[in-house]
């Protein structure tokens, strides 16, 4: 996709009005994820995950949910880029830091939780950011589950 290819606009315009309308659910987005088969429809499927978070009745599963449904493709695409993968993870750690502190009651040890991801994110180990999260809102994860996602890295690691 190029920038000045009019169907990139028109996609991005459609995903705005969805986003901006709150019309964008959980349900829409549960059996779609990006896998790395067709750029565009993983790029529409992330940012429409990512938009998620503007719909105030989304609730905290939904939002790790959608987090999780886009890990491993964010792992696959972002290691290559240096330290954008970084970038990325300080700023879902930042959403995630402003949602713990609106709504602690929703997580155990708010805190705690709050400092990990960050800790996490400055690393780009998304995948830990999740499991830290899922045990926070007492989402259960079977122990594969844990270390698929502990292999969710968005940046090479340096050693």
């Amino acid at each position: 996709m190029r920038e000045d290819d009019p169907d990139t606009w028109d996609i991005a315009l459609q995903l705005l009005a969805e986003i901006e309308t709150g019309k964008l659910r959980w349900a829409d987005l549960r059996g779609n994820p990006p896998n790395g088969n067709n750029m565009r429809d993983d790029v529409i499927s992330s940012l429409r995950c990512i938009g998620l978070w503007n719909n105030p009745s989304a609730s905290v599963k939904e939002l790790l949910s959608a987090l999780a449904l886009c890990a491993p493709y964010f792992a696959a695409y972002f290691p290559q880029l240096g330290h954008i993968g970084t970038t990325v993870c300080l700023s879902i750690a930042k959403m995630w830091s402003a949602k713990i502190d609106h709504s602690p009651y929703h997580f155990r040890r708010p805190a705690e939780t709050m400092s990990r991801i960050s800790q996490l994110a400055t690393e780009a180990r998304l995948g830990e950011m999740v499991i830290v999260l899922a045990d926070s809102i007492g989402l259960g994860m079977s122990v594969d589950t844990r270390e698929q996602f502990r292999k969710h890295r968005l940046r090479r690691s340096t050693s």
